[in-house]
């Protein structure tokens, strides 16, 4: 703890307090818990620069001050915070027994998964070692609750709260007197990390736990009562993840506030109160003689406020206040469609301003040139949409917002050129397009135009290059069996993407017959938004393959993503976490589901490395197993972003291995079934990941979906998660023959996993070529250097397999790479003797 804020405790403790000696006799042990400033042990947050270990203590002295004068004898398990103050507990309560005191309180705030209030006491819930344990932890519990005015109120005995059914709290374990331990508020809730910064929050808790002592030894409670609040700005917003909507807003820092009586009988001086730069707004009043006050608020680039309360003894009065900022409204934002791309009546012009507005004002201040009708819609008071439904097509406009536009509270007129000088306006150009004429286009089709090989329940997706008529889709998008011209009974949904355009997904209300063509038809007719029409039919081609599989699920997320841990922890890196979160999702979702698992992420493109790991962490599907001859699958909303993406299984006898699949690039837009052939494709490599050997061991389990940035990616945005499962195959891989038929010519280059993998001497290695070239292929091992040529010559286009006898190398992990023309990849191999 540094000595300014050591300062700050004695000053606060020396303050006038008027006692009586109620709790004379009376002997108390007090534990600050932890001690120093170990990361480990001492509970740092980083973000806050709070350390527990140091709240803690302030807390305790401020108790050990408070009780001292009611005439207690205290004792103090620490009363300085180096690394040598954190003693043993065995020590504390050895400390406790040898002083014979009559209570043992520890103090603590928690962490991990809210911003409640738990008190524990040794025993179980219901039968505790000591009962006037529990009858304490009832009193601290309710006064703490009442002062910081957490969520809820947990009275736990450990024996149940640890589930160990014995003596768990070591500061309890052979105590011969009733003692407890508070975990007042939780310190990784960031707005309370900050107001566990101020000294007047933490006094405020000690003045909770010494309100509980007089209870619990039926004393007289404390003549005089207290006024506390917090002051923030409604207008801003705090930026953090909460629990309280009131964090949601912005505390004031640097606040001063003054509190006078109003009763004649009340001779007491004014008393200031200074907030801190902790980011709390929070301030403290004790000991006020019961009756009426005016607190009068201040702060810099606020107007002053003021507000009455009314003190009674041993309560605590509550006097938040919203200050209004001083500061002119100004135009932060104008969104719109940029260049030449505003559509009238599709494209809205959105402002955003710095204040809350007067609204008819604004309204009243918004016209255009050449003048055109406009209709308003807010969001809240700050954000004005401006519909163009009534703006001419193709024209040069612009749009002003003259100074008559006026905020809220103190009708401060607008700062258009945000000089600081209130009284001009805000004009914003652009130009309207000429009118849409033109049919929506389909920009891509899954399963692919001529696709063979395609599982036999596809969910297909036709993507659009716009929005569409919903009330025309009705028959317009049909699949059918080609060679009988039969439409097959689908069941389909529509998307209105983000990126303007849309998707109609189309799943077959059975499964396709076997090594059959089948067409995906948009109808003619269809229409867009401006009721432009297909003018005619078009039809996309793809094959079915003759390779069933049954299924076994893993996760269907249909009861939400409880089981998965947050995105930002397990080994991820690289990434922005106000933009990466893990969550349920009801509208992407498949055909027949209630929800899908949304992965947003944000990419810091400045970091070194990348890797977002969403681990699943509990539940039965972290208990389902398969094995590397299964297929492991996933049904996948791409956003089209190029990113990575793999998956990753634990293995090994102990599940503490963890191999990873290759990566597979998310270049498309709308569902589609990823599958892991684990035998085929073999693994990835996980760089820094000393768990994998490249082997797929036994029996696996599923451990996390990745995420990677591609440099020159997108850098944000979310992926859909339907359907974790498992295959099993149910059929036979059959031999390709060297040169393909003509007519089966491969679409496009690849290279697949040798197979068998691993393997002992000798395995095969396919790949296929679209086009005529020359081609080399080649081993390697992992220094680089060569160890054999398989191919190295001209080679028409075709499917191709070649086999590769180790006999005469050692054991080890090999890499063969494939190049021709226009293609090179590399993949590994492992050679187990």
């Amino acid at each position: 703890m540094n000595k300014r804020v050591l300062l700050f405790i004695v000053l606060f403790l020396n303050a006038s307090l008027v006692f009586g000696q109620d709790l004379k006799g009376v002997k108390v042990l007090i534990n600050p818990g932890h001690g120093g400033h170990d990361p480990a042990n001492d509970r740092h947050i980083v973000e806050t620069d709070f350390w527990e270990s140091e709240g803690n203590l302030s807390k305790g002295l401020y108790l050990r001050e408070i009780l001292l004068k009611l005439g207690a004898t205290v004792y103090m398990s620490r009363t300085a915070n180096e690394d040598a103050d954190d003693l043993p507990l065995s020590d504390i309560v050895a400390m406790a027994n040898q002083n014979n005191v009559e209570y043992m309180h520890s103090i603590h705030s928690n962490a991990a998964g809210g911003n409640y209030t738990l008190i524990l006491y040794q025993g179980n819930d219901n039968a505790p070692t000591y009962p006037e344990a529990k009858a304490m932890s009832q009193y601290i519990g309710n006064e703490i609750f009442s002062a910081h005015r957490t969520t809820d109120l947990r009275l736990r005995g450990d024996f149940d709260f640890y589930g160990t059914g014995k003596p768990y709290l070591g500061v309890f374990r052979g105590l011969n007197m009733p003692g407890s331990l508070s975990e007042g508020s939780f310190h990784d809730y960031i707005p309370e990390s900050w107001r566990l910064k101020n000294q007047a929050y933490l006094k405020h808790e000690a003045w909770a736990i010494a309100k509980a002592f007089l209870a619990y030894w039926r004393k007289p409670a404390f003549t005089t009562g207290i006024v506390a609040g917090i002051v923030r700005d409604p207008e801003q917003t705090s930026g953090y993840t909460v629990i309280n909507p009131q964090d949601s807003y912005k505390p004031v820092n640097n606040i001063q506030i003054t509190i006078k009586p109003l009763d004649a009988s009340n001779t007491m001086a004014p008393r200031v109160c200074k907030g801190d730069s902790y980011n709390n707004g929070f301030f403290m009043f004790d000991e006020l003689t019961p009756g009426s006050y005016k607190v009068y608020y201040e702060a810099a680039g606020y107007f002053k406020d003021s507000s009455t309360v009314t003190v009674q003894a041993s309560k605590n009065t509550f006097a938040d206040k919203n200050l209004v900022s001083t500061g002119l409204p100004e135009v932060v934002s104008v969104t719109s469609a940029t260049g030449d791309s505003l559509y009238p009546g599709k494209q809205n012009i959105v402002i955003e301003f710095t204040r809350s507005m007067n609204m008819p004002s604004v309204e009243a201040a918004i016209t255009t040139n050449p003048s055109a009708p406009l209709t308003f819609s807010w969001s809240g008071d700050k954000k004005v949409t401006v519909s163009t439904a009534g703006l001419p097509f193709n024209m040069n406009m612009t749009l002003t917002v003259a100074a008559t536009a006026v905020e809220s509270s103190h009708g401060l007129q607008l700062d258009g050129n945000r000089d600081g000088v209130a009284g001009d306006g805000y004009t914003y150009s652009f130009r309207t397009m000429i009118q849409d004429v033109i049919s929506p286009v389909v920009t891509e089709v899954y399963p692919f135009d001529k696709q063979e090989n395609v599982e036999l329940i596809p969910y297909i997706n036709v993507t659009f290059s716009e929005p569409l008529n919903t009330n025309t889709m009705s028959g317009k998008v049909k699949l059918l069996k080609t060679s009988t011209k039969t439409e097959v009974r689908t069941t389909q949904r529509y998307y209105k993407l983000d990126s303007g355009k849309a998707i109609i997904g189309i799943y077959p209300s059975a499964a396709l017959q076997q090594n059959e063509t089948y067409s995906v038809v948009v109808v003619a007719g269809l229409e867009d938004q401006f009721f432009n029409k297909v003018p005619s039919d078009i039809a996309y081609n793809f094959k079915t393959g003759n390779k069933p599989f049954s299924i076994t699920p893993i996760d269907n997320f249909e009861t939400g993503v409880t089981n998965w841990a947050s995105p930002t922890a397990n080994s991820s890196i690289g990434f922005v976490s106000s933009g990466t979160a893990v969550d349920a999702n009801t509208y992407y979702r498949l055909i027949g589901s209630n929800r899908s698992m949304q992965i947003s992420y944000s990419w810091d493109i400045d970091a070194a490395s990348w890797l977002i790991r969403e681990c699943l962490s509990g539940g039965t599907p972290q208990s389902v197993t398969f094995t590397s001859s299964n297929l492991l699958q996933a049904y996948i909303f791409g956003d089209g972003s190029n990113n990575k993406f793999r998956f990753c299984v634990a293995d090994g006898s102990d599940f503490k291995g963890l191999e990873v699949s290759p990566w597979y690039t998310i270049n498309w837009i709308g569902w589609r079934l990823l599958s892991w052939d684990m035998q085929r494709e073999g693994t990835g490599t996980w760089d820094g990941n000393t768990s994998s050997n490249g082997i797929l061991d036994g029996q696996l389990k599923f451990d996390s979906f990745q995420l990677s940035y591609a440099p020159g990616a997108q850098t944000s945005g979310s992926l859909y998660f339907e359907d974790l499962r498992f295959g099993t195959k149910q059929y036979t891989d059959a031999v390709e023959k060297e040169e393909g038929d003509e007519d089966l010519r491969p679409s496009n280059y690849s290279l697949a996993q040798n197979y068998p993998n691993p393997f002992n001497p000798s395995t095969t290695l396919s790949y296929k070529l679209p086009e005529k070239s020359f081609v080399s292929l080649k081993v390697f091992d992992l220094l680089g250097r060569e160890v054999a040529t398989l191919v190295n010559s001209e080679q028409g286009a075709g499917s191709y397999k070649v086999e590769f006898n180790a006999s005469n190398i050692p054991s080890g992990i090999y890499l063969y790479m494939l190049r021709t023309d226009n293609f090179q990849e590399t993949k590994k191999m492992v050679l187990l003797k």
